[in-house]
């Protein structure tokens, strides 16, 4: 088209040719011609390109396209759509202009660009790092100084291995990330006084580490965490090997005691061999302490064998890169300088969970990440300046601004990285001071297992708690290693980057972390026991630890004492959790209680089950396989149904919920549950309901049933038992264990029992304890009373209501969450 056309554009969907995210993303617009250009050639279309944000139309182009020209009802216009965000994204650049004309098919467009071309400026939130944007500006930062090698590795690693995607994942998005490893904490307060133990002198340490360290290897645990390291354990040697002509430390003498022969044969065949051994097979993997490396062996590790200007790498860089890819075809060596960068880049941000990998890592690599870069009027490290620009756009940048912005987001990151990994902080570069440690935030950490009911329930319950407190909180799923989100339904849910955007856009003002740092542990003892000693969990172990758990027994077993042991304090949900904890350790244990803030408008989900659902009087019960078929008896609630009324007339039912496939062997060691199956076969009256759905279901059968049933012989809360009173359902529960901390005489009609020892394969865990069996005969009594004087159920009903809304209400949980983290 010749450069004297006239048009004019109109645009439908903005106010402003300006693309500012992906919602706005799609453009409709029209455009008008003159009358003497009409009729338009077959030829003409409508095409666009892409140019870097801020340039005119002569600058390079980073994309070319074409779009159809729509009639209207207006010969002389012309309608028009695109999208302008996607087309953006396409070419990998959320900084650009794009220009639309008219162009000749057949032709090379757009070589005569009139000056009536339609502008679109697209700003769209993203990583500066990756963008040709953000690229043109890395490029003219270290072609400035040099450094045009550097910077063609930066890109070279960034188009192969995204090392911004790693940085956002493992550094920049701390809410999914474990807490930094550090060294071991402090000697723990007697439980007599306020006075710390002393440490153990060297002689005291000296007799006790060998035979601790063969404890450790022998289990594969880590390190037991001793006050001091003896040095001459570590480090003198006794002998030096024949073949190897190596010293050995009577640590490497205890470890080879107890290695497999064959094994131990290939790592003393030659220096490397065993040097490889001690440190990648026995030091990293338990983990032992950075003085269990010999000096002669790190000295061995940090010599450089890559001293190439571009992330220099040493020994153990070397070797790392050479274990890690041992199974790759085709891949033996670094020196591709990308390549090595961005594995450089990942042992870094693995100090994350081993802050030992930044002594061996060296401090060639880390003088390399430290070199300072202009940006604006200010010097930030390489490290810095990759960093800010690898962190997700919140806002939309103006071009005009982004050195000003850049340098916001690179002092962002160094305020992050301070506060939650201060093992980087060599890499902000030397020059930099620490900033005051007073004013350090530390997030509560939540960690438990998602897919375990009472673990769940107490991750749901606290999280929820400190998220109205405006405490910055942070889930973890113990058994997958990885983040959760809970959604604001109280979902649990694997954490990804937008749902924690969305999450922080709700909360309002953004919450406070605690002055130190703290970790909630909800599960089994037993398992917090084989979590803290994991490498994986050292953050968490170094840490202030709370066990919440979840016990439903009288008595503790040597295990489980051994991990609450582990645990700084307990918080119990119920009395009878805290006496439980108090009998077997000499932790402060602490009533912390539940909360209770259940949906009311439910609907009525028996309908469907009953045909006259309006003359058939309901009771109801549930389990779960994770607590055993034995302990939560429904046995017993079938076999006293059936007693109470057995004749088959009465118009009662008995609704049963259950799991998905039922229990399984270990759940169910007496083969019980085939029996139910069969009684609910024989009897419609029995109605068992097989399902996995959600948590509104469950309670809908607790809020609309006409009595709820519990024969358990032992719970650690009971669940079942404060729903049932929340809505104010009659109840029948056995007296024992921890719901009696709610119910009594005058609202629960409870079911007499006779304790007795567990027997050994009755639960899946093997405890020495006693239980309660319910007298099946006085339940069935129970069941009949409650029919028979329903007035006095539903009074009763409506005191265990009162009283468990008062006492369990979220506004009390809360006040007594804020208490127990003060004394924490």
């Amino acid at each position: 088209m010749s450069s004297d056309l006239e048009r004019s554009w109109r645009l439908l969907s903005h106010r402003t040719p300006r693309i500012v995210s992906d919602a706005t993303g799609r453009v409709a617009g029209r455009l008008r011609l003159p009358a003497h250009v009409l009729p338009l050639s077959p030829r003409i279309r409508l095409g666009w390109f892409l140019t870097p944000l801020g340039e005119d139309a002569a600058a390079a182009r980073l994309g070319e396209g074409r779009l159809e020209l729509i009639t209207t009802d207006q010969p002389q216009e012309f309608a028009f759509t695109l999208d302008a965000a996607a087309i953006a994204r396409q070419h990998g650049a959320p900084l650009a202009s794009l220009w639309i004309d008219l162009v000749k098919e057949g032709e090379f467009w757009f070589c005569q660009l009139a000056p009536g071309a339609l502008r679109l400026d697209v700003v769209l939130p993203a990583p500066l790092l990756g963008s040709p944007f953000g690229m043109a500006l890395l490029q003219h930062a270290l072609e400035g100084l040099g450094q045009a090698a550097l910077f063609d590795a930066i890109r070279r690693a960034e188009e192969r291995h995204g090392i911004g995607r790693m940085l956002r994942e493992r550094l920049l998005m701390p809410e999914g990330l474990l807490p930094a490893s550090c060294p071991p904490r402090p000697p723990p307060v007697q439980a007599g006084g306020a006075e710390e133990i002393p440490p153990p002198d060297a002689a005291q340490a000296g007799s006790r580490l060998a035979a601790q360290l063969a404890s450790a290897l022998i289990a594969r645990e880590p390190w037991p965490v001793m006050a001091t390291a003896d040095r001459e354990y570590f480090q003198r040697s006794r002998i030096v090997h024949r073949r190897t002509g190596l010293p050995l430390t009577p640590a490497m003498l205890d470890a080879m005691a107890l290695e497999d022969p064959a094994k131990l044969a290939r790592a003393l065949d030659n220096p490397d061999a065993l040097r490889r051994w001690w440190l990648f097979d026995v030091v990293l993997p338990h983990p032992l302490p950075p003085e269990a490396l010999p000096h002669e062996h790190r000295r061995h590790w940090l010599a450089p064998f890559i001293a190439d200007p571009i992330a220099p790498a040493n020994r153990f860089l070397i070797e790392a890169w050479e274990r890690t890819h041992s199974g790759s075809a085709g891949i033996t060596s670094l020196q591709d300088p990308a390549q090595r960068l961005a594995f450089q880049l990942a042992q870094i941000l693995e100090v994350w969970r081993d802050h030992r990998r930044m002594i061996l890592i060296g401090e060639d690599a880390i003088g390399f990440w430290s070199q300072h870069i202009p940006v604006g009027d200010r010097l930030f490290s390489l490290f810095t300046l990759l960093c800010g620009m690898a962190m997700a756009e919140e806002d939309p940048m103006p071009a005009e601004a982004v050195p000003a912005s850049l340098i916001r987001r690179c002092e962002s990151a160094i305020t992050l990285i301070e506060t939650h990994c201060p093992t980087l902080g060599p890499l902000l570069g030397r020059s930099r001071p620490r900033r005051a440690a007073a004013a350090e935030q530390h997030p509560v950490y939540l960690i438990g297992h998602r897919r375990l009911p009472g673990s769940a329930g107490g991750l749901r319950m606290t999280g929820a708690a400190l998220r109205r407190l405006g405490i910055a909180a942070r889930l973890f799923d113990a058994e997958e290693g990885r983040p959760l989100a809970l959604t604001e339904g109280g979902r649990l849910r694997p954490w990804t980057a937008g749902a924690a955007d969305s999450h922080r856009a709700a909360e309002a003002p953004r919450p406070q972390g605690l002055g130190r740092p703290l970790s909630l542990f909800f599960g089994q003892a037993a398992r917090f026991l084989k979590m803290i000693r994991s490498s994986e969990f050292s953050g968490i172990a170094a840490r202030r630890r709370i066990g919440i758990f979840p016990w439903a027994f009288a008595d503790v077993p040597a295990q489980q004492a051994a991990g609450a042991r582990e645990a700084d304090a307990i918080w119990a949900p119920s009395s009878f959790v805290r006496d439980a904890f108090a009998r077997a350790t000499n932790r402060p244990v602490t009533l912390i209680g539940h909360a209770l803030d259940l949906p009311e408008d439910l609907p009525d989900p028996y309908p469907e089950l009953l045909p006259d659902r309006a003359g058939t009087f309901v009771f109801h019960s549930a389990f779960h396989p994770a607590s055993g078929l034995r302990r939560s008896n429904p046995s017993a609630v079938v076999t006293g149904f059936l007693q109470a009324f057995p004749r088959g007339r009465e118009p009662v039912a008995l609704v049963l919920r259950a799991p998905e496939g039922g229990p399984d062997e270990a759940s169910d060691p007496y083969g019980e549950w085939p029996m139910i199956q069969e009684a609910a076969a024989r009897d419609p009256r029995i109605i068992l309901l097989e399902e996995n759905s959600g948590p509104e279901r469950a309670l809908a059968l607790i809020r609309h049933a006409d009595c709820v049933v519990s024969a358990h012989r032992s719970q650690a809360f009971g669940v079942l038992c404060a729903e049932a009173h929340y809505y104010g359902v009659p109840l029948i529960a056995t007296g024992y264990s921890g719901n009696m901390d709610y119910c009594d005489e005058d609202n629960t009609w409870l079911v007499e029992y006779r304790l007795r020892d567990i027997q050994p394969g009755e639960h899946p865990i093997d405890i020495h304890s006693q239980w309660a069996d319910c007298r099946v005969d006085h339940l069935a009594a129970q069941m009949q009373a409650v029919i028979a004087q329903r007035e006095l159920a539903l009074a009763m009903a409506a005191r265990g209501q009162a009283l468990v809304r008062a006492r369990y209400a979220p506004a009390r949980f809360d006040a007594a969450l804020r208490q127990a983290l003060e004394l924490a």
